[in-house]
């Protein structure tokens, strides 16, 4: 009711009953009804517009930093075990014993 107050809404037409009301009073009351219905929405979607804006501006932080992260380690060398290879405890001391995994290098 308050909100209806802060749109100018005439309130006494609005609790009127439907069945004493005139075609006029109807179709006055029908479009207050669609102009309140209408604020609703824009401000529905003015709130959903703004909560998209954040996301997007936290979205293209989050791909900033991770770009520039992916260049720092583009221009770094990382040597790594391939996935496949044994793990560190049954590799052979002696390469008599076996060969040992060379490790595999990442370039992006």
């Amino acid at each position: 009711v308050a909100e209806m107050a802060q749109m100018d809404i005439d309130l006494e037409l609005m609790r009127k009953d439907r069945s004493q009301c005139t075609q006029q009073e109807l179709n006055q009351i029908r479009r207050e009804r669609n102009r309140m219905h209408a604020k609703r929405t824009r401000v529905r979607k003015k709130v959903q517009m703004e909560e998209i804006q954040e996301t997007i501006n936290k979205l293209e932080e989050t791909n900033h930093a991770l770009t520039e992260r992916l260049a720092w380690l583009g221009s770094k060398s990382f040597t790594v075990l391939v996935e496949d290879d044994p793990p560190a405890a049954s590799i052979p001391e002696n390469e008599e014993e076996g060969s040992k995994a060379a490790p595999a290098t990442i370039r992006t």
